[in-house]
């Protein structure tokens, strides 16, 4: 059974479900017309990904985990189009940090593949600072100096496609491959899409500033569920020396996910009465910052509805709703009842596979999915949904 199924069954039934289509997305009559594809999945390859870090002499590894969607429907064939998850966390995780998003893109019949991003080992990590950020020899640039992973993803990313293209072909479609991510990762996707990031180089009393783009044109589509906004990490929205944004030649289509609680961190209000302003003892970017991605990204050259924003207006939509983890929710351990969580995750990935399954599979009828009714606020969990 499908994750969204799964949802169903145990916790909304059949009725909700509908309603929450409909009332998160637009008329019922589309929501009866557009269904997406339900497989089941295999278990998680593991492959080693190795290449040489560019601009340096030295190799770095990742692992991932590939996720082949079986029980295909009729007409589905090999090889499918291709979803890539890269996880958040400055100083790195493994490749199933997001195995629930990779979950979701595998039962939505998409073979899904996850990278596990982890923090360099020394000599890679000594080898960026010298080689690529022009630093002496012995300076400390590492986490606590800059988020070297912010230019490692990029490149881990661009990899895993090559190394897909080499070795799952039959599996893979390479002409039809997604990036997403959540977090830090989100800020990754983007960079492959084309967003530009400055990293200090030369000598760190002076913070020299260099601008790098790591974009690749095979994507074709990109979900960016917590991106960093202006002034976190780089990403920038008015440059000193060109007026310039990051985000200004993302030009492919993106699906941007936040909402009121997404700061950084799980928190609950005050007071009953004061439900959008949040308590935590470590506020991340607020909401509006990552709002902001969409607000500054443009809009497509030709005129085409290419960009979406999916935000939840609501304060339980903490940071790790986004990565697709209920540990929020009541059978999580958190303190947000299990029908309110199963909601927005349900909108979420209803959201994420519409997305994909125009811009990636070019199915005609979730193009209408994500047309319908945008800038309404939604009952049941006050669900807003913009497009450009």
């Amino acid at each position: 059974m499908s994750v969204w199924g799964a949802f169903i069954m145990r916790h909304i039934g059949f009725c909700l479900f509908a309603c929450v289509f409909s009332c998160a997305f637009g008329a019922t009559a589309i929501a009866q017309t557009y269904t997406p594809l339900s497989c089941s999945q295999s278990q998680p390859i593991t492959e080693t990904v190795t290449y040489t870090v560019p601009g340096t002499s030295v190799t770095r590894s990742v692992t991932i985990k590939i996720v082949e969607p079986t029980a295909l429907p009729a007409g589905v064939t090999l090889p499918l189009p291709t979803v890539i998850w890269s996880h958040g966390g400055a100083g790195g995780n493994n490749a199933n940090t997001l195995a629930d998003w990779r979950g979701v893109t595998a039962e939505a019949c998409y073979t899904s593949v996850s990278i596990g991003h982890t923090w360099p080992q020394p000599m890679v990590e000594d080898a960026i600072c010298t080689d690529l950020l022009d630093l002496t020899s012995g300076v400390d640039c590492g986490e606590g100096y800059q988020k070297l992973l912010s230019l490692l993803r990029p490149w881990d990313i661009a990899q895993t496609i090559d190394y897909l293209e080499n070795n799952y072909a039959h599996l893979v479609d390479v002409t039809k491959i997604a990036v997403g991510g959540h977090s830090a990762g989100a800020g990754g996707t983007l960079m492959v899409a084309g967003a530009t990031r400055a990293f200090r180089t030369g000598d760190p009393s002076k913070q020299y500033i260099d601008i790098r783009d790591l974009s690749d044109p095979r994507p074709v589509a990109f979900l960016a569920f917590s991106p960093q906004g202006p002034g976190v990490d780089g990403f920038y929205e008015t440059w000193k020396r060109s007026g310039d944004t990051s985000w200004d030649t993302v030009e492919r289509p993106v699906l941007i996910a936040t909402g009121d609680g997404d700061n950084g961190c799980d928190q609950t209000p005050r007071t009953t009465t004061s439900s959008t302003i949040h308590y935590c003892a470590n506020l991340g970017p607020t909401p509006s910052n990552r709002k902001a991605v969409f607000d500054l990204i443009p809009t497509d050259p030709a005129g085409e509805i290419s960009k979406y924003l999916l935000y939840i207006d609501d304060w339980r939509a903490a940071h790790t709703i986004f990565k697709y983890s209920r540990n929020t929710c009541v059978s999580g351990g958190g303190g947000t009842r299990d029908d309110i969580c199963d909601q927005m995750l349900e909108v979420l990935s209803r959201a994420a596979i519409g997305f994909l399954d125009w811009h990636v599979r070019g199915d005609p009828l979730a193009e209408d999915f994500l047309a319908q009714d945008p800038n309404t606020p939604r009952s049941r969990g006050k669900f807003l949904w913009d497009s450009k």
